[in-house]
């Protein structure tokens, strides 16, 4: 096979077409691949004009393109459609170029390599709108460090991705994490060692050799209108870089370039609030002083703090994997399976339980237990928090010891003052005997009678159960018979009548206001109902006492309800005998009995009025009855 021969085996071979021209544009050699592009036969096309080939050639200015400006210096290409066979056209690149004696045409068919290039590009668009809509900020930086691209989640951080394009990373990054990301901080911790993926400085800016690539750095991020403030609190949110170097398709000599990075940072700001509050949380439970467990929804415990061990005598190790209840004493199963149940239904339980300490005793814990749920509130686990009371129990103890030491030594006290009062009491009574003017007998036979009051209030403390108040119902019930005995009065010639509300009152409230009813219930006996003056009133006499809260100052009232002294009091003491006369003023009578009362009723910060007015005596009446003697309304 000659050379020629060879040649024209290698032309046909090729899959691009090949025309050869003369000076005139005439055909002097078409390879197979071009006759088979134009559809023509070859023998016919020899030594024809190019024009006569296609359409294409005949078009104005088409023919000129490619042919007038391939000279040895200057090639001429371009892509051009041309008519298939089977219809619709197809896409060529075309070159031509000099060869001896005229030119020569190439053709290569791009018709799939446009088809491929617009599916890359239709792809990358499709990805590159993903990339726009992605939560995360997406970037590229070139081997610099610049940024030369950016997707629009960088919004987030007051920049549009416009403004960042040609800046450096650590624009967005706070400048005490900068420190701690630059080759100056990190590099040195790797010198000598291997700089692999695995252990790769983690550097948005590399200078070295080797693949790039960072993992889940995280870093803090700074808002553009924070950039220039110096306060400590400029931080937008954290953020957690992964990123990867790009590099181009290695040469010959396998070195590849190194072109930049792309990554993308994702907004853990959240998940970083939640760690700390988490941490705190952690750092709380284990240095709290109660025993903190975790279970699960069986007591089996999960997690325990040193408080828990300690207070149980024993390791952390040796508490995980057991249940709670081997910790507690005198507690059946039935009743520890109840508890469980109770706290699972209701979410909680409180209450005193006794624990073992291991090898050493007993001792008693407050315990709080809450039911832990999940995001999606289903029960997850048990939270048990003891309470170590072992010195509260002993202080109450030592307190209520106390205390009942106090009660015994007020009991005494009270019992003294009453004894002493009742020696005051006699002695009074024994002198009185002794003297035979009557107005002067009568004067000890009053203060007997005021000493008596108070002596009463002492002893009902003294047989009380509650040595800071007294049942004042049952107190004047007392005094009034303590009083018709004085004055020796029978019950059927002056009935009593007692309304009196169920109050109980301390000892500062207690004695004034039963030495005001004595005085006023004194006056009745002695004056109300003379027989020489009113033998009509003998047998028919009433004396009332009313000691009420007043109902204005009530919400809800009941008559038995306990009342304390805080209360808005309102006493009517009334009787209906002769009364008083309109021209006496009970303010400024020489009565010392009244003047006491006066005196007593400012003490308890009151006020003290005598009615007169029928209709006002009606509205007090006691079960409907009239009284038209001598009232007295105190209200304190």
């Amino acid at each position: 096979m000659d050379r020629n021969q060879i040649f024209d085996a290698l032309i046909n071979a090729s899959s691009d077409g090949f025309i050869a021209l003369d000076g005139q544009n005439r055909i002097r050699y078409i390879n197979n691949t071009a006759i088979n592009i134009f559809s023509a036969n070859k023998k016919k096309l020899i030594d024809e004009k190019i024009t006569k080939l296609s359409l294409l050639f005949r078009k104005s200015g088409i023919l000129h393109k490619y042919i007038d400006n391939s000279s040895a210096k200057n090639r001429s290409c371009g892509e051009e459609k041309i008519p298939s066979k089977s219809g619709g056209e197809k896409a060529y690149f075309i070159k031509s170029f000099a060869i001896k004696n005229g030119i020569g045409l190439i053709f290569s068919n791009i018709t799939r390599h446009n088809s491929m290039l617009d599916q890359l590009q239709n792809s990358e668009q499709h990805y590159k709108n993903m990339v726009e809509f992605l939560p995360e900020i997406v970037y590229q930086i070139d081997p610099k460090g610049l940024f030369t691209y950016l997707n629009q989640n960088v919004c987030c951080l007051g920049y549009t991705p416009e403004e960042l394009l040609g800046k450096h990373f650590t624009t967005i990054i706070k400048a005490t994490t900068t420190k701690q990301i630059t080759r100056a901080t990190v590099l040195p911790k790797y010198r000598g060692k291997s700089v692999g993926e695995k252990n790769a400085p983690k550097l948005f800016d590399e200078r070295r050799t080797g693949e790039r690539r960072t993992k889940y750095l995280e870093v803090k991020l700074i808002h553009k209108k924070d950039r220039n403030k110096k306060s400590s609190r400029n931080i937008s949110f954290y953020g957690e870089v992964t990123s990867s170097g790009l590099y181009s398709a290695p040469l010959v000599n396998d070195k590849k370039k190194f072109l930049g990075t792309i990554g993308i940072i994702k907004d853990i700001t959240e998940r970083k609030i939640a760690e700390k509050e988490i941490t705190i949380l952690i750092s709380a439970i284990s240095q709290s002083i109660d025993g903190i467990a975790i279970s699960d929804l069986s007591a089996g415990i999960t997690y325990a703090n040193e408080a828990f061990a300690i207070m149980h005598n024993c390791d952390t190790e040796q508490v995980i994997g057991t249940s709670v209840k081997e910790f507690l004493s005198g507690i059946e199963h039935k009743d520890f399976k109840a508890m469980l149940k109770e706290i699972c239904s209701e979410g909680s339980w409180e209450g005193e339980l006794r624990h073992f300490k291991y090898g050493v005793s007993l001792f008693p814990t407050y315990s709080s237990i809450t039911l832990l749920k999940d995001e999606s509130q289903n029960p997850a686990g048990i939270l048990w928090v003891f309470r170590d009371i072992t010195e509260q129990k002993e202080t109450q103890e030592k307190i209520r010891a106390s205390l009942k030491e106090k009660e015994v030594l007020l009991k005494e006290i009270h019992h003294r003052v009453k004894n002493n009062l009742q020696v005051i009491s006699s002695l009074l009574r024994i002198q009185s005997g002794q003297i035979k003017n009557i107005t002067v007998s009568e004067v000890f036979k009053e203060t007997q009678n005021r000493i008596q009051a108070m002596a009463l209030i002492h002893e009902k403390l003294y047989r009380s159960g509650d040595l800071a108040n007294i049942d004042f119902s049952e107190y004047i019930t007392s005094l009034t018979s303590n009083l018709y005995n004085s004055y020796r009065v029978l019950s059927n010639s002056i009935k009593m009548n007692i309304d009196v509300d169920n109050l109980f009152l301390n000892l500062d409230t207690a004695i004034p206001v039963g030495l005001i009813i004595n005085e006023l219930l004194s006056n009745s006996l002695k004056h109300a109902f003379p027989k020489k003056l009113t033998p009509s009133m003998n047998g028919n006499g009433q004396i009332l006492v009313k000691l009420h809260v007043k109902r204005d100052n009530l919400v809800s009232y009941q008559k038995h309800d306990r009342l304390s002294q805080n209360k808005p009091f309102m006493l009517i003491v009334s009787d209906n005998g002769i009364g008083l006369p309109d021209d006496i003023d009970f303010r400024n009578c020489d009565s010392m009995g009244l003047q006491v009362v006066i005196t007593l009723v400012e003490q308890l910060g009151g006020k003290i009025e005598m009615i007169r007015d029928y209709k006002q005596l009606k509205r007090i009446n006691h079960k409907g009855k009239r009284l038209i003697g001598t009232t007295f309304k105190i209200e304190f």
